[in-house]
This record gives structure tokens, sequence and C-alpha cells, in this order.
């Protein structure tokens, strides 16, 4: 049990940060504090190189939930290492968008999203003397 002003109260088993709120002057409750969280989305991007008749990307759309992992793979010349380099700003879509989307607890979108700035993105490539500086 856990003891605030004398008064007992059973521990909250959350994951979620606990705030402690009077209610009135000789008691106190436990209150869920609503953290949310953050997205990568991918919303239908392609990508044309200048100059190119062909999209390397076509309509391609992923979510990656903030503090996971993601794995990216496929055959040589698939798209990987196009992709990643739109997420780190090297490359700008041809169409749709790259943002950060918050939620609430619910899974709700809060607010609008967040272009995703290439300052917030770091890219380490196998081959990095393949790309300018």
């Amino acid at each position: 049990m856990l003891s605030v002003a004398n008064v007992a109260f059973p521990p909250v088993i959350s994951s979620p940060p606990v705030k402690m709120t009077r209610r009135f002057s000789w008691r106190c409750r436990a209150e869920r504090v609503s953290a949310g969280y953050s997205q990568l989305e991918v919303r239908e991007v392609s990508y044309r190189p200048p100059g190119t008749e062909q999209n390397l990307l076509n309509q391609t759309s992923l979510s990656l939930r903030e503090k996971s992992f993601g794995l990216i793979f496929g055959r040589s010349g698939s798209g990987k290492t196009t992709l990643l380099q739109l997420l780190a700003g090297l490359s700008e879509p041809t169409s749709g968008s790259i943002c950060i989307q918050k939620y609430d607890d619910s899974g709700n979108p809060m607010g609008l999203s967040e272009v995703l700035a290439s300052q917030r993105v770091g890219i380490v490539f196998q081959f990095p003397e393949r790309f300018e500086h």
C-alpha cells in the first residue's frame, strides 16, 4: 500500500504516469495522465526521380508506432533504399506524404499530423560512399 498524507490507497498498476490530485483537504486519489503515442505514417507515397518516366515507389504506405522496430526487406531494386532516402529527407516524394501523427490512448488522432523533419531522422547506409553529401 502507498501512503500519501496519511491516506492509504492500493497501488495503481499501469504504464502511464500517475499524477496525485487533492480531492478534499484530507483525501488524495490517483489519476491516470493521458500520454497517448506518436506514429510515423507513410501515406500513399510514390517517387519518380527527375528526368525519368518510371516510378521507383508506387503508392507505398506504412505505419510505425514510436518505440517500436520495423523491418524493410525485399529483393535488390525493390525500393528499400529509395524509401529510406525519402524518410531521411534526402529526396522528396512525387506524391503522398510522410508525417508524424499523434494519437490519444484510445487510438484517435490528436490534431493535425506533423511533416517529418529531416533533422529528426538519422540514417547510416551500408555503402555511404554511393551517396552525395
